[in-house]
């Protein structure tokens, strides 16, 4: 070799890149769900990969600490514009929050298993944390990308809502 000659160096195998990868999504995903404070203080990401948080368009999420919590009409005004964002019907949407938590007045069902506005399941849902549940834009952006891919009537309240409430959209003869 001559000097100023750089050392033959070897490049990292592509398995030892992909493992380190995969190691970091999986810390970074268990950080998210495992830190109870992580919603309020980072904003929630929404459908085009940019940052929002409610408290910037004036709505406080009903969350641990926060004193403030929002009212129908923020939390109806906040699911719209997020539902748009995700390409979801918003009339679904503000449908399915509305009959599940009341808007966020009924925080807590099905003997305490189901949580948050949007009343998550703990038990078939336990990748969502109570904080984040609990939390309007965490778990608006997490229902509304479960409605996106097809599965919006894993909530009972939209799935039998033709037969169980009068003010359901989509149904014959509203």
């Amino acid at each position: 070799m001559r000097s100023g000659d750089a050392p033959d160096m070897k490049r990292p195998s592509n398995n030892l890149v992909f493992v380190v990868s995969a190691i970091l999504v999986v810390v970074s995903a268990r950080r998210f769900h495992s830190n109870p404070t992580e919603s309020l203080s980072k904003p929630a990401k929404t459908a085009q990969n940019s940052f929002v948080h409610p408290d910037e368009k004036g709505i406080v999420p009903a969350s641990p600490g926060r004193s403030i919590n929002p009212s129908q009409e923020q939390i109806d005004a906040y699911v719209r514009k997020q539902a748009v964002l995700y390409g979801v019907d918003p009339e679904e949407a503000v449908f399915i929050v509305s009959h599940e938590s009341e808007h966020g007045k009924t925080m807590r069902g099905d003997d305490g298993q189901s949580r948050g506005y949007w009343m998550i399941s703990e038990t078939w849902h336990p990748e969502v944390s109570t904080s984040c549940a609990d939390d309007l834009a965490c778990s608006t952006d997490w229902a509304l990308h479960y409605i996106a891919s097809g599965r919006v009537n894993e909530w009972t309240t939209w799935k039998f809502r033709c037969e169980w409430y009068e003010d359901a959209p989509d149904c014959a003869g509203n």
